[in-house]
């Protein structure tokens, strides 16, 4: 899902894929391969097999990985929450600031930043969104969020938009102060 995002080509997030379920498909069949207790052909209660279940491909197949070896997946961002209580914090708030290296619709597909401004909506709270890129199909996101930031003002290198973080931030950051001093 990530692939093209981190630079993946088409072609080669379609290679990634087709070799991520044969290398499932082994571990999975019947007398397969076993490690940590899970049982190589096992379903859960709804029939899905490791692979198939949520996470399992995150992070390159890393929850694939993780489930063989008897691991149990947990939203990341329900575990960022609980352990920085995240959610009260944001019951109690006027405004959320979020944030993320790069934004396109993915997003919506329950990224950190996407369920910050859920839990913040849930409060009645609005969520504003910084990037330090934005991607061409951003526009559903603005059902979700007050304002979308990009950090990055203009095209840059690598290399320019190192040198200018600190005043793309603080550019971006008056922005997004003045956002909120004109809404209280």
């Amino acid at each position: 899902m990530f692939g093209p995002q981190k630079g993946a080509t088409p072609e080669q997030a379609a290679e990634l894929d087709e070799a991520m379920r044969a290398y499932a498909a082994l571990l999975e069949r019947p007398g397969g391969p076993s490690a940590g207790g899970a049982e190589a052909n096992s379903s859960d209660a709804n029939g899905l097999r490791l692979s198939e279940r949520p996470g399992a491909g995150a992070a390159g197949g890393l929850g694939f990985a993780l489930l063989r070896l008897g691991a149990r997946i947990e939203s990341g961002a329900e575990v960022a929450a609980r352990a920085t209580g995240l959610k009260a914090r944001i019951a109690g708030a006027d405004w959320v600031l979020t944030g993320e290296g790069r934004t396109d619709a993915q997003t919506l597909s329950g990224k950190l930043p996407f369920r910050v401004a859920e839990w913040a909506a849930a409060e009645g709270v609005p969520a504003i969104l910084v990037s330090g890129g934005l991607g061409p199909d951003i526009e559903p996101l603005y059902e979700t969020f007050a304002a979308v930031f990009p950090i990055v003002g203009r095209p840059s290198t690598l290399d320019e938009c190192l040198a200018e973080a600190e005043d793309n931030l603080t550019r971006t950051a008056r922005n997004v102060a003045r956002l909120i001093k004109t809404k209280t």
